[in-house]
């Protein structure tokens, strides 16, 4: 087969999922409230799809063999930590979408129970589409089941940055140079490695969506919904960008994209509720503040380009002081992305010193805004053939090596919520008692040993497997409990706090002997390594 031919299926195949997975979570959605059949989700996702992808594909949509190249060389970027440094274990990923995903019995949730009295907030729509793989196809644990559809996620944000830019600028060249420049950010693999799958979908989809928007494709009529399903602060971020698309580019009828999100209508109502809620009740604060001290305005600048990424942002500065010392004129496109950078500059600063976790989100506006705008200055010097090649290859192996270097990204993809020894514990956990079951676990990585084990913990909140975000939660005192029994859990793996232990109501006690070096006074189950499991008497 051709390259070029291959590259037509392979993009076919991405197309085919922008389609399939929003299909799955409205599907899933809404049929979930009366009845969650996996099996009947993905049999009417695909047949929806189908339909919908003889409908909507446009051969101008097909993406060059350059763009699948980089897509292998990003998969096992995102993937080798998983696969080679933590075999098999996600050790810093969050564990909310593994929680969510165990509550998804016959009928979508509207509370945390057995986990906790709160009701139901976390975004829904990654963990539907989890939900049907894992139960069709459970040989493979949840929790893989979401790492392996976030690097699926994380490869379609690299397609949704080459389609939009090449759409952007109308130039071939401009995706492939914005292909390159995507390896210098890292809040591709800080998510994938964090595990804010939701997030990294939202913004794949995003990039496809304004890219089919000024393609005047329907596509966004299904892909905006779909963000809106899978996280808040993506749908935030597509709300800025589409307000400076509509002021400078490209004067689309927002009717139909409001009426559209009326398919995201079991996430507004589970997800968007509680915050509407609470904002008009006035509980907008954040108590269990997790700052350290008034908000510093230097610090939150000085770690912004590395956050952005440095070879993006290097690009951008260096070409852009170069064009505006020239007095070169910025295009229309260029002058709609630097407000785009602006408005994400300001939000991130604004949504900081307001205390607003929404803070760390809205930078995914200033990345994208920086990727695109040096992509264009990129454009500008006319490069060619070689000259061009030369400059892609060194802007990568420099992207390779921050990404390399990174001490944050290392620290993740060492694994920082979970050790390995902890990680065989819990398989081992497992295999004796594959029900979830509750237990307190002493031991650092209590959160992620419950994941792992499919556990209810003591400290539900410990690992992010419940939001610690209050607007989350119509109950104050619910969620003030929930936090306090986070803190318990700090003092219990600390080394105090017996009492703590004697009133945790579980039916399980795991003590680590490196945090607990006591006995307790309950039958002893099982030992494994440095882990004794206990029977707590009552339960």
């Amino acid at each position: 087969m051709k390259a070029e031919n291959l590259s037509v299926l392979l993009s076919k195949a991405v197309f085919f999922l922008l389609v399939f997975f929003p299909a799955l979570m409205v599907v899933s959605g809404f049929s979930g409230f009366f009845w969650l059949n996996s099996y009947f989700c993905l049999a009417a996702s695909v047949v929806i799809s189908f339909f919908a992808f003889g409908k909507l594909w446009r051969e101008d949509f097909a993406l060059p063999k350059e763009a699948f190249v980089l897509a292998l060389l990003l998969a096992a970027l995102l993937s080798y930590p998983v696969l080679l440094i933590t075999p098999f274990f996600p050790a810093s990923a969050d564990s909310a979408v593994s929680m969510t995903v165990s509550l998804l019995g016959e009928k979508i949730p509207l509370d945390y129970r057995p986990y906790f009295p709160l009701n139901f907030s976390y975004q829904i729509g990654f963990p539907l589409i989890v939900n049907a793989f894992s139960d069709v196809f459970p040989a493979m644990p949840v929790y893989l089941w979401a790492w392996l559809i976030g690097v699926v996620a994380g490869v379609l944000q690299l397609f949704g940055v080459w389609a939009f830019s090449r759409e952007l600028f109308r130039s071939e060249k401009a995706g492939l140079v914005a292909g390159f420049l995507f390896f210098g950010t890292k809040l591709v693999f800080e998510n994938l490695y964090n595990g804010e799958y939701s997030w990294l979908m939202a913004t794949a989809f995003m990039l496809f969506a304004f890219c089919f928007l000024l393609k005047k494709s329907p596509m966004p009529l299904l892909l905006l919904p779909a963000i809106f399903f899978l996280n808040p602060a993506a749908a935030f971020n597509c709300v800025v960008f589409l307000a400076v698309i509509f002021l400078f580019l490209e004067r689309f009828s927002i009717l139909p994209l409001g009426l559209s999100l009326a398919a995201s209508a079991p996430a507004l109502y589970l997800n968007y509720a509680p915050i509407a809620f609470n904002i008009i009740a006035g509980n907008t604060k954040q108590p269990f503040d997790v700052s350290t001290g008034p908000y510093n305005f230097f610090n939150a600048a000085v770690i912004l380009p590395p956050w952005i990424g440095v070879v993006p942002s290097v690009v951008f500065f260096a070409l852009g002081a170069y064009f505006a010392a020239a007095r070169s004129e910025f295009s229309k496109t260029e002058k709609m992305l630097l407000v785009s950078l602006c408005a994400g500059i300001a939000l991130y600063f604004a949504l900081g010193f307001m205390g607003v976790m929404l803070s760390g989100k809205v930078v995914e506006v200033a990345l994208l805004s920086v990727l695109f705008l040096a992509a264009s200055f990129v454009l500008r010097l006319n490069l060619g053939g070689r000259k061009l090649a030369a400059s892609l290859g060194i802007l990568l192996l420099l992207s390779l090596f921050f990404f390399s270097t990174s001490s944050i990204l290392n620290h993740y993809r060492q694994g920082s919520k979970i050790s390995h020894e902890e990680s065989e514990f819990s398989v081992a956990f497992r295999e004796f008692d594959p029900s979830l079951s509750s237990v307190l676990v002493i031991s650092q990585g209590s959160g992620k040993i419950s994941e792992f084990a499919n556990k209810v913990s003591y400290s539900p909140a410990s690992s992010h497997g419940m939001s610690h975000v209050r607007m989350l939660y119509y109950s104050g005192a619910d969620y003030a409990e929930m936090m306090g029994r986070m803190e318990k859990q700090k003092e219990i793996v600390a080394g105090g706090c017996f009492e703590c232990i004697r009133n945790a109501p579980v039916k399980y006690v795991a003590a680590n002997s490196d945090y607990f070096r006591g006995k307790l006074d309950y039958p002893v189950l099982f030992t494994y390594k440095k882990f004794t499991v206990y029977l707590k008497a009552g339960n």
